[in-house]
């Protein structure tokens, strides 16, 4: 057997040990310059096709502006990529696309085949499509393991520095904005701007420290509640191995994610989408946090050591004030106390009631994990802890009886996995201080090339104490509820892609909606067909049903089955390179209690991206008519630059966008936006203070970013 060096130096006739491996050389010597062209997009075409695969089937609450901290971890690596010759499963779960089965995949085939000699050989990896390399390309490197190890003064003196500056405004007065009838002031205290920024050093995945801030729309500034500057300000400092034994120290504001998210887990993870076997949390442990997102985050220091060999312990603390709904409250003896009784996580500070709640709620944290590490097996024990100042007392509501309560809450848990001939098999079980579990574990296994699986079984039980945990699930936090998931995705030909899913569960407790043990399920499968970068189309169909209280059953509980399901078509077409054109047609139907809902979407959108040429664009126009909020239907938006949205459609209408980017050199970026939605069978947009007297609701933004 030749060794790498040896192989380097005979050629590309080489041996190689396997007739994939002799393949992945011919075609690096062939067709190196032909398939480049095919298989490097620009990071912004990546962020599109990722982002809304992730995101475009996601419903949960009223829809809104999506920055995940992972696009900024992207940006950093496109600057100086990833050597994958040095690369650990750590160092790849920053790629979010990929599932555990691809991590263990792309580390086992170096393990066994030796050092790539170029990332386009990742084609060769059973599990990645063309469709994942062509994700991956513009992130990675392949040099010999120990080539190019930089000081670390290098990576101090020769990093990137990004400034940020966005501004956005609606064009229609809201209510909020105007003096009540009375001749009092209006409720929103600030103006109708909105500001954010942006200052960071970063380089590659070494070091990153920056600072943002944010004023909301309504929010004052340099007066008022905010006599110093901005309503929100965020700092972090994130080294790589800043010294012996220490593999990462993050200080100031940092996201953190333990095992699969039964203890916690911050910013944003992908739920039950079409993306149907992204089920394992592969997200990294630590990570710092860049966005405007006001309150899934920790303050403090947190870092990762390696004690020895294959074993590694992570430790954090925090100390922030967070904002909730304070409560005054009658004691048995007649005294008043002050508690909570939820958390706020919309990070608004405009009216008096939202500036009372503001930084009311003081959140101490603490953490360690310790965690063995093979390339086959992962076992980790952790802990956390909590005090709330003042204590946390939620609604005294029949669903509330075993939820957390108090000002003291610790959880531990242990997670797993484990590489057994191409299949994973993880999970987590944890329990609370109050005696309360929750268990999740699950198996990702390709028995084909061709097909891959996936499945979850979860149960948490009522009385598990967790406000941080973000497993897949139904619910929001991992509590009172036992369910089943399986995935399935086949290539039957070239090209051709169909994939599903199927989730059952029930609430073995009382619920938000419900007074009673319930039950849910739901389905989706999508058939997707790709002509490589030319054309692509996929058909979807989603179908969700779950038990609520009949309105008006007050006495005794009485259940009805409600349903949600939805048809959708989508096409995209490339014109010569320079113009894509996509159209989706999309049907729902509904019944949420109150009789059946039905609902249609036409929707055509123009991406303008000439290869070379300094300007670029986005647009779209939708037309909808739903029976009401019920039947809405979710979309994706493009936005300005690692930003995105995503909308309900409801009632009738049309929604409109046009979004222009123009780098006048490459380190300069202008941007721009208008949009306008208007409503046919309205008089007025929005409820209380976002209330406008109109049927139409458009607004600007503009950002400039400049990268030195």
């Amino acid at each position: 057997m030749h060794s790498v060096n040896q192989i380097r130096q005979i050629g590309a006739g080489a041996y190689f040990g396997d007739m994939r491996r002799l393949h992945a050389a011919l075609g690096l010597c062939l067709l190196a310059f032909r398939v480049t062209a095919q298989l490097t997009p620009v990071t912004e075409e990546i962020q599109q096709d990722v982002i809304e695969g992730l995101f475009e089937d996601y419903e949960t609450g009223d829809g809104g502006d999506i920055q995940p901290e992972w696009l900024l971890l992207l940006e950093d690596l496109r600057h100086r990529p990833l050597n994958i010759n040095q690369a650990d499963a750590d160092d790849l779960r920053v790629f979010f696309f990929l599932d555990g089965n691809q991590i263990q995949a792309i580390l086992a085939h170096r393990a066994t085949y030796g050092e790539y000699l170029h990332p386009l050989e990742l084609q060769v990896v059973e599990g990645l499509d063309i469709r994942t390399v062509q994700r991956l390309l513009p992130f990675l490197r392949a040099a010999r393991a120990g080539d190019n190890r930089l000081h670390r003064s290098h990576y101090w003196q020769t990093g990137r520095r990004e400034f940020t500056l966005r501004w956005e405004r609606g064009l229609e007065v809201r209510k909020g904005y105007l003096p009540a009838t009375d001749g009092a002031p209006p409720p929103y205290e600030g103006d109708p701007n909105r500001l954010v920024g942006r200052l960071r050093y970063f380089s590659g995945n070494q070091i990153s420290y920056g600072l943002s801030f944010e004023k909301d729309a309504g929010e004052a500034l340099f007066r008022g509640s905010n006599p110093r500057g901005f309503d929100f300000y965020s700092a972090h400092i994130q080294i790589r191995r800043p010294f012996r034994g220490c593999q990462q120290l993050l200080v100031g504001d940092y996201g953190l994610s333990m095992g699969q998210g039964l203890l916690v887990s911050t910013g944003f993870v992908a739920g039950k989408t079409a993306a149907v076997t992204l089920i394992k949390r592969t997200q990294r442990n630590l990570f710092p946090m860049n966005s405007w997102q006001e309150s899934r985050f920790f303050r403090g220091a947190a870092a990762e050591w390696q004690l020895a060999p294959r074993w590694y312990l992570l430790t954090f603390a925090s100390l922030r004030q967070r904002d909730a709904n304070a409560v005054l409250s009658d004691s048995t003896f007649s005294e008043v106390s002050l508690h909570v009784s939820s958390f706020q996580q919309s990070g608004f500070h405009r009216t008096a009631s939202e500036i009372a709640d503001e930084g009311i709620l003081r959140e101490a944290a603490a953490g360690a994990g310790i965690a063995y590490r093979s390339r086959r097996v992962r076992v980790g024990l952790q802990g956390v802890g909590f005090r709330y100042n003042p204590g946390y007392v939620p609604s005294e509501r029949p669903y509330n009886a075993k939820a957390f309560r108090g000002e003291d809450l610790a959880a531990v848990s242990v997670d797993y996995q484990v590489a057994v001939q191409g299949h994973q098999i993880f999970g987590e079980a944890a329990i609370s201080h109050n005696g309360g579990y929750a268990v999740t574990s699950g198996l990702l296994g390709s028995p084909h090339p061709k097909v891959q699986i996936a499945l979850l079984a979860r149960h948490f039980s009522p009385d598990y104490w967790n406000v941080w945990g973000a497993p897949l699930a139904e619910s929001t936090l991992p509590r009172n509820e036992t369910g089943m998931y399986g995935g399935l995705v086949l290539h039957p030909l070239f090209g051709l892609r169909l994939s599903g899913f199927v989730d059952l569960w029930q609430h073995p407790w009382l619920t938000f909606q419900s007074d009673s043990p319930v039950r849910g399920r739901e389905h989706l499968i999508r058939l997707d067909y790709a002509q490589r970068r030319k054309w692509n189309a996929y058909l979807q169909y989603r179908w969700k049903g779950r038990e609520i209280n009949r309105t008006g059953s007050v006495e005794i509980p009485d259940q009805i089955p409600v349903y949600r399901q939805q048809w959708r078509m989508q096409i995209q077409y490339e014109l010569y390179r320079i113009l894509t054109l996509r159209t989706r047609l999309e049907w729902s139907r509904a019944d949420q209690g109150g009789g059946r809902e039905d609902g249609f979407l036409v929707a055509q959108d123009l991406l303008y991206h000439p290869m070379g040429s300094r300007w670029s664009a986005t647009a779209r126009l939708a037309i909808f008519h739903t029976g009401g909020y019920a039947s809405r239907i979710y979309m994706f938006e493009n936005d300005l630059l690692y930003t995105f949205g995503l909308r309900p459609y409801y009632h009738q209408g049309h929604r409109g966008y046009i979004n222009i980017r123009y780098r006048p050199w490459s380190a300069l970026t202008l941007e721009a936006r208008y949009e306008v939605y208007r409503l046919y069978d309205q008089e007025t947009i929005g409820t209380g203070s976002e209330e406008i007297n109109g049927p139409v609701r458009s607004g600007f933004k503009a950002q400039v970013r400049w990268m030195f």
